[in-house]
């Protein structure tokens, strides 16, 4: 395949494994079967999904890949023509000027007019191989300051979900989000030629908290947790690599999984305590 760009990087031509193709091989076997090798599956974005897609388009400076829905007594003639448009490609009212309130508070902070200062590479994608299997990612946004690359990755979520770090966290880590920059971390460190410690990841994680209120909070992720998360995507591209059967593992008594992480967690903060 050609050089991998912005405008290739979503085209059904990339074959190469990303972050969101790991998450549909954890989530089935089959459904990443029918998604990405017989494609019977469309590739669906859900509102939120849009949203931050929007977000991403305003901070890139990009066109918003979206058109505006209307209703047939605000434009009759258009909501004609909006007919042979996908659903897909159209977003409500409420939905972008959402998306424009996010990129407007993200935007408002102290540290982002340093991007422009230190010439940030917005949209930036990224490759490597793990064991002759060939894996992408796309950055946010990509800088490098004094000699420092730094990665930042925007998401957009409820307040709930960005409340505090031990929030972020679980939502982070339910989503695969670690392992996303890990992944990403990883392959920049390949394609420059240094250590993936040297390389600083960060979530910029905006939240609408009222109706007029948006706040946003800046996580740095440690090395440790980055590592953990690249742990696990080289290890799931090799078992996507691996399959041939394409089948979830039929439901057995003995197949169930005991919940134990509620009191792990109550060890860990036991730990923290006591030191």
């Amino acid at each position: 395949m050609k050089k991998l760009t912005k405008a290739n990087y979503f085209d059904p031509t990339n074959k190469a494994i990303s972050n969101s193709k790991v998450s549909d091989f954890l989530k089935s076997k089959e459904y990443y079967f029918k998604k990405h090798i017989t494609r019977e599956l469309k590739k669906r974005q859900t509102d939120p999904m849009k949203v931050g897609s929007i977000v991403d388009s305003i901070l890139s400076g990009e066109e918003v890949p979206y058109s505006i829905k209307v209703f047939k007594y605000e434009d009759a003639s258009l909501f004609e023509k909006q007919k042979n448009i996908p659903d897909e490609r159209l977003v409500t009212r409420a939905m972008a000027d959402k998306a424009l309130e996010l990129a407007n508070a993200v935007m408002a902070q102290p540290f982002y007019d340093e991007y422009a200062t230190h010439h940030a590479q917005f949209q930036r994608p990224v490759e490597g191989k793990i064991e002759g299997t060939s894996t992408c990612g796309l950055i946010d946004i990509l800088t490098n300051r004094n000699g420092a690359w730094f990665i930042d990755d925007v998401k957009t979520t409820t307040e709930r979900g960005a409340a505090d770090p031990k929030h972020w966290y679980w939502h982070a880590q339910e989503l695969g989000y670690f392992r996303q920059l890990g992944a990403y971390r990883q392959m920049l460190a390949l394609e420059l030629g240094t250590d993936p410690s040297t390389i600083t990841c960060r979530h910029i994680v905006a939240s609408k908290v009222e109706d007029d209120l948006f706040k946003v909070r800046m996580y740095i992720l440690p090395h440790a947790l980055l590592s953990q998360g690249w742990d696990e995507f080289e290890a799931v591209v090799k078992l996507i690599a691996q399959e041939k059967e394409w089948k979830d593992v039929p439901l057995t008594w003995e197949s169930g999984v005991e919940l134990t992480f509620g009191a792990q967690e109550e060890e860990m903060e036991e730990e923290q305590t006591e030191e």
